[in-house]
């Protein structure tokens, strides 16, 4: 079974249990047991997520669009480094001659705040390019879809599958943690 089938399995299923949590309610004898069969699919959901790299290519492709914004701030650069004929300006009525100082400081930090702001897209589409040939297809196509938890289930499934980490902690695990320190050699 493929991660795409694993994940639309547990979407599909935790779907079904929202839609039928009434008489899921009723069959299990009453809502607590019905929330818990929900929470359980939504955490199952959740570590697949987190154990596939899901959770982090979704982070990924919700921040990268911020990189869609480089045209415009590349468009300010050029406009506001063009020179600005200010007695034309003057003259036309469009600027105070008393204005002028403010407005040439005000347009050196415009064209300033606009080539960081160049600066910081590029780095962050590079990196995002970067991080982004790091996961395999199949799990950006899956963080690109649409999520099928709202926010708040999102936020309640995770806190549920970190307030559960120990109990899925293995024995193994517990050994290494409780193993009593051994003394050093002399």
């Amino acid at each position: 079974m493929t991660l795409t089938e694993k994940h639309d399995a547990l979407v599909l299923e935790l779907g079904e249990l929202k839609i039928n949590f009434q008489a899921l309610a009723a069959r299990l004898g009453g809502s607590t047991e019905a929330q818990r069969a929900v929470d359980a699919v939504g955490v199952k959901l959740i570590v697949l997520e987190h154990s596939s790299g899901i959770a982090d290519a979704r982070h990924l492709v919700a921040h990268a669009t911020v990189a869609n914004d480089l045209p415009m701030f590349e468009e300010m650069v050029q406009r506001y480094s063009l020179p600005v004929d200010w007695t034309k300006e003057i003259q036309a009525g469009n600027v105070a001659a008393e204005d002028v100082e403010t407005r040439i400081a005000e347009r050196a930090h415009i064209l300033s705040e606009a080539k960081k702001s160049v600066a910081t897209l590029t780095r962050l589409r590079n990196e995002a390019s970067q991080r982004r040939k790091k996961f395999p297809a199949e799990v950006l196509t899956i963080a690109s879809e649409p999520d099928p938890l709202t926010g708040l289930e999102r936020e309640n499934f995770e806190r549920l599958y970190i307030d559960t980490r120990a109990e899925r902690a293995t024995t193994s695990v517990f050994d290494k943690i409780l193993k009593p320190l051994e003394p050093l050699a002399a």
